[in-house]
């Protein structure tokens, strides 16, 4: 673990590193190194937090005095348009979505974290979502039920002919036929694909129903975001400032702003690596001295190794 103290703001650069016995009181907008007492129970969380956790290579914890909320920011790769499944960008962003997957259902199993805010989620999308975790339910109970019917028809000779007689009602060779015709559809059945990492964890986890995940964004925002970054993956000029406004402290602040709606003490986000929250915190907690945001990052194992964390 790496306690953050900076003399006045978040920052990931700067910073100065001491250990927990010191005591240290700093501007209303900065680090504080914790007294016993006065402590929130946003900071009682941020200094609980678990530091070693499976699939994590650093949990950096930079804690603000008389914060309401402790965000935990898990980091991530994702896929965009254009990454093709199977190359070395895919596989990398599998390597790190296992380590979120690992991350996450330890916080889960460990520290009851049972809500997750999801970085490319809205409240459209999330419907959209709703209904795919329906569909692979119901695929999935559909596929268990036809293997271990196929499995049985095959062992049962008198039902197996009076369903290859109905199936095949004119056919001496009904029977082989209607074998053939089970044996395929049980191999097609076996080799379905798996849910691909790449995709999401905490979708992946939330399919599975140990999690729930709620929208981290709105549609505007993430649209506005995608088109900007859509421009520089096409290698267009575009305005660094447009860039940095679009696609990062727009939509962190608006993550800051939906989490803040939240009654819980500590909240985790699943974003992506790229973004940091300490600037938008340091904005927000000037402006919300009653909803101040303490902070926890947390870098996954295949993230921090590609990026010399």
């Amino acid at each position: 673990m790496k306690l953050n103290l900076m003399t006045n703001k978040l920052s990931r650069r700067d910073f100065l590193k001491v250990g927990l016995a010191g005591a240290l009181s700093l501007s209303a907008g900065g680090i504080w190194v914790y007294r016993e007492h006065n402590k929130t129970l946003a900071n009682k969380l941020l200094e609980g937090f678990p530091e070693k956790i499976p699939g994590v290579i650093e949990v950096l914890k930079q804690g603000v005095r008389g914060a309401a909320k402790t965000l935990v920011h898990v980091r991530q790769k994702h896929l965009v348009d254009g990454i093709k499944e199977g190359s070395d960008e895919w596989k990398e962003i599998n390597r790190v979505q296992n380590d979120v997957y690992k991350i996450l259902d330890y916080l889960h199993s460990h520290n009851n974290v049972n809500l997750v805010y999801v970085e490319g989620l809205s409240p459209e999308f999330m419907e959209l979502v709703r209904g795919e975790k329906e569909i692979t339910r119901l695929i999935d109970k559909s596929n268990h039920r036809s293997i271990s019917e196929i499995e049985s028809e095959l062992q049962d000779e008198r039902k197996l002919g009076l369903s290859a007689y109905f199936r095949f009602p004119d056919d001496k060779n009904a029977l082989e036929r209607y074998k053939a015709e089970l044996s395929h559809l049980k191999k097609e059945l076996e080799e379905e694909k798996p849910y691909q990492m790449a995709r999401g964890a905490a979708e992946k986890l939330f399919y599975e129903g140990k999690i729930s995940i709620v929208p981290a964004e709105t549609l505007a925002g993430n649209v506005y975001g995608g088109l900007i970054a859509d421009e520089v993956r096409g290698k267009r000029e575009v305005n660094s400032e447009e860039y940095n406004f679009a696609v990062k402290q727009n939509r962190e602040n608006i993550a800051l702003d939906i989490i803040s709606r939240s009654q819980n003490p500590l909240d985790v986000i699943v974003f992506g690596g790229g973004h940091y929250f300490g600037d938008n915190i340091n904005e927000w907690n000037g402006k919300h001295s009653n909803q101040k945001y303490s902070l926890i990052e947390v870098t996954p194992e295949s993230y921090g190794r590609k990026n010399g964390r």
